[in-house]
Formats: structure tokens, sequence, C-alpha cells
């Protein structure tokens, strides 16, 4: 076998290897993530009042059936606003840094909504980042929701 056969098997060698390599790690993240894009959280009776200690309502779905999930615990949630910061002399780009406020679990009403309570401190637009232990799921279930925030009317 001449020198250039040699290096031509060795590199077809070589970059089979590199694909099967591949293909395992795309076959794995997608095996781990597979809970993941099952579940969607929903905050239902929206605008939720900003307050003190506002109820957030969070419906969990199994999108794959469109089925609501009961049983679950929420094992972790934060709630995050983004705000327009200042911005340097001159510039003209906005900062806009994260705002975090507390949130913790309540308890289930049933039909796949979970009560959270939460400090919603301004009007705006809110991140709800959840962790919950679904029945049947090996890992906790983890994703994110929306939800408005507004202050309640006072009209005379």
């Amino acid at each position: 076998m001449s020198d250039y056969t040699s290096l031509v098997v060795k590199r077809r060698f070589l970059l089979a290897s590199i694909v099967v390599i591949g293909l395992a790690g795309v076959v794995s993240a997608c095996a781990s993530n597979e809970s993941r894009g099952r579940y969607r959280f929903d905050v239902v009776n929206q605008p939720v009042p900003v307050a003190a200690y506002s109820t957030i309502t969070v419906r969990l779905t199994d999108a794959t059936t469109g089925r609501p999930v009961d049983g679950a615990t929420i094992s972790n949630a934060s709630l995050t606003l983004r705000m327009p910061g200042t911005t340097p002399p001159g510039k003209g780009t906005w900062l806009h840094e994260p705002h975090s406020e507390k949130v913790r679990f309540v308890g289930s009403s049933g039909d796949g909504q979970y009560r959270l309570a939460g400090y919603v401190s301004m009007p705006g637009t809110w991140t709800l980042v959840l962790s919950a232990s679904v029945p049947g799921e090996a890992s906790p279930v983890e994703g994110s929701t929306r939800f408005v925030a507004a202050r309640e009317r006072s009209d005379p």
C-alpha cells in the first residue's frame, strides 16, 4: 500500500470517527433535553397586580398532549424584570439591567395550576423561571414564562 493510500484511509477513518462522536453528542443532548421541551409553564389571570405579596398562578401543561399536569412540586422559582438603565454620557444605547425579586411556592389548586407568592414591585413584563418535580420524570423540569404586571386602577 502506498503512502498516499495509507494517508487517505487514515483521514477517512478520522473523519468517520468525528462524525460518529458528533452524532452521539447530538443524540445524548436531545435525550437529556427531552423533558425540558415537553412541558410548558404559562401564567394565568393576567395582568398580575403589583404588590408585596402578589399571587401568581401558573399552569403546567404537557405540550405533547395539551393536558394539564397535576401532582408536580415547584422546587425553585425566581422573578426578573429587565429595566432600562442609564446610558453612558455621549452614548446612544440603553443598558438593560435585570431586577430580581423573591417568589415562593404556595400550593396547587388542581387542573395543572400552581400558586406562587411573589414580590412584584413594579409594572412591566416579568419573567418567571421555574423548576418543578413532575411525577414520572427522573430530573426536574425547567422552564420560564412571561407575564404582565400592572397597578390596579382606582378610578372614581
